[in-house]
């Protein structure tokens, strides 16, 4: 028997392997200790290599001991699949075999920006509601800092980042050693739902330009379906968790600037017809407020703007539709290259026993077909001067095992 071991608060995903390998084995029957500091005897040890190649690893045997060795998030995945995969596939024993292998990751890694600008969304989800207890998304944190690192965009926010992500993990102590402040508005005193951060090594924030327009609170009944007062579904209160929070960016090589906003639209949980074909009066209602208010700030500080996020809407129908036609454009539609690749897939699969989430549940991503993106609900949408070069929908196994969605991601230019 051996130990697994990965380095603390990595921000490479290194975690990834030894969590896959846990599993592996747990479906043989075999439970296997994890750690996080090695110690003398059998192990199989994780470790962040300086100098590798772009998601290229190496798996080798050294005593009592198997080092596997990456230097980005890409490598480890591409361990993770050798270890599980291949090397360890047959075992029935977890013992430390005699090895020296290297391999590399065959996906695309588009870590290098095609324009000026890079923003990313994500909806990280709060938590799993068929689970008792609830087992919050917060575990996947040290798999978002590994996206976060790996792509590098100069914007990246987030939906559903309750409070549990910046109280039960090290995500935020991270993000900041890496360069990512957050912006808050002045109107609130409470920590953000949707929050939305900057690289401070590409971008500064405009001060003074981060505000949030407030949806208010969705008005339900005793069956928690939204129910209207006079034609409204919402009272009009500040709400953290209903609105779309927004700033204005400048880049720091050239001085060329744009905005960008984050919000998370209703889902049809609280419809009564729960079907978008149906209608979308509580949606249209929030776009009501957020139109508005974006293009009156697109004007007050001459930039263009994007707005991302969990829109619960597909392009072709609800929300998307009324952003069109007040003018604002899918990203999606206008890059010059993008991927056809569904952002939302089934809840990552939970293991009691291992106390971790261990799998995922996504139909037909292993054999390379996907839903396509006229089944996404997570959308990039822009006014203005933005010129779209490359959409992409980020579908590495660590989002897919820690989230019911995968960032999506744009690089554009300013015109």
């Amino acid at each position: 028997m051996f130990t697994i071991v990965y380095p603390k608060n990595s921000v490479k995903a290194a975690m990834y392997p030894a969590l896959s390998l846990q599993y592996h084995f747990f479906k043989k029957g075999i439970k296997l200790a994890l750690a996080t500091e090695s110690k003398p005897g059998a192990e199989v040890v994780m470790c962040e290599c300086e100098g590798m190649e772009q998601g290229g690893f190496s798996v080798k045997t050294e005593g009592e001991c198997l080092k596997v060795c990456a230097n980005d998030l890409f490598g480890f995945i591409a361990a993770s699949d050798y270890l599980v995969g291949e090397l360890f596939a047959d075992a029935t024993e977890a013992t430390v075999p005699n090895v020296s292998h290297t391999g590399a990751y065959t996906w695309e890694m588009l870590t290098e920006k095609t324009a000026g600008f890079r923003v990313m969304y994500h909806n990280v989800w709060s938590y799993d509601q068929t689970a008792v207890p609830r087992y919050y998304g917060s575990r996947g944190a040290a798999f978002e800092i590994a996206e976060i690192m790996a792509y590098r965009p100069d914007v990246v926010s987030f939906n559903e980042f309750v409070d549990e992500w910046r109280e039960r993990t090290a995500i935020m102590e991270l993000m900041e050693a890496a360069g990512y402040r957050e912006v808050t508005p002045p109107e609130i005193n409470r920590l953000m739902i949707n929050p939305m951060f900057y690289n401070t090594k590409t971008v500064r924030y405009v001060e003074g330009s981060c505000h949030m327009e407030f949806y208010g609170s969705l008005m339900t009944d005793e069956n928690n379906l939204a129910i209207a007062q006079d034609g409204r579904y919402y009272n009009d209160v500040p709400s953290r968790y209903r609105g779309v929070l927004a700033a204005v960016f400048e880049d720091i090589a050239t001085g060329k600037r744009f905005g960008s906003a984050v919000t998370h639209l209703v889902p049809n949980a609280y419809s009564v017809n729960k079907l978008p074909t149906d209608g979308d009066p509580w949606r249209t209602e929030e776009l009501s407020k957020a139109i508005p208010f974006l293009k009156k700030m697109s004007a007050e500080y001459h930039v263009p703007f994007l707005i991302g996020g969990d829109y619960n809407s597909p392009a072709t129908l609800a929300a998307c539709k009324v952003l069109e036609a007040a003018g604002f454009r899918d990203s999606h539609t206008t890059a010059a290259d993008a991927d056809n690749i569904c952002s939302c897939h089934g809840y990552p699969v939970w293991c009691g026993e291992l106390d971790n989430f261990v799998d995922y549940k996504c139909p037909g991503i292993e054999n390379g077909t996907y839903l396509g993106y006229d089944r996404a609900i997570d959308h990039i949408f822009t006014i203005g001067g933005i010129d779209a070069k490359t959409y992409r929908v980020l579908c590495e196994k660590t989002i897919l095992c820690s989230s019911d969605h995968s960032p999506v991601m744009l690089d554009f230019d300013v015109k």
